[in-house]
């Protein structure tokens, strides 16, 4: 499985022909990619001839316009959820990047009925972890605590066990 990212993997000129070269390979079986989703729906009709991609990494980091736009930057909630629709419209399957920071810790929970409301395939949770540019905001980390109880909350969302490794 491969997924491709970036920054934007849209915003590559060649991106097309890597894909088609990886769709090509027998030893490559899915193919992904995590985008920011602002631009995604442009490109609809070369994603769906990439016979081997299963699904879309959209990231956004709030349910609501105010929390994922001072996030990821003005105007990008309403881009990507107009994006957002026109994949699922296509019939490709969606599943959201949620970065956990403190910004948008309280409304994190909130990613499991967005995602349900949209039709999205499911969501990823990941905790924030300060690399490169990153590293200058390193008072916005969620404590292993702060994780584990939003994770506990989440499961319950999804009626599913939480269950508790001993360390």
């Amino acid at each position: 499985s491969i997924n491709i990212t970036g920054g934007e993997p849209f915003l590559r000129e060649d991106i097309w022909e890597f894909t088609d070269y990886l769709n090509e390979l027998d030893e490559i079986s899915e193919i992904s990619f995590i985008t920011n989703g602002t631009i995604a729906g442009e490109y609809i009709e070369n994603i769906k001839n990439i016979s081997k991609v299963q699904e879309i990494l959209v990231s956004m980091d709030g349910s609501t316009e105010m929390i994922n736009d001072s996030i990821r930057g003005a105007k990008t909630f309403n881009k990507t959820i107009e994006n957002i629709k026109i994949l699922n419209d296509a019939g490709i399957n969606v599943v959201l990047m949620f970065t956990l920071i403190k910004r948008n810790y309280d409304d994190a929970e909130n990613i499991h009925e967005f995602a349900e409301n949209m039709n999205i395939e499911g969501y990823i949770v990941e905790r924030f972890i300060p690399l490169g540019t990153g590293s200058k905001i390193k008072n916005e980390i969620v404590s292993a605590e702060e994780l584990k109880t939003l994770y506990k909350r989440i499961f319950v969302k999804c009626e599913a066990s939480f269950i508790e490794e001993a360390h």
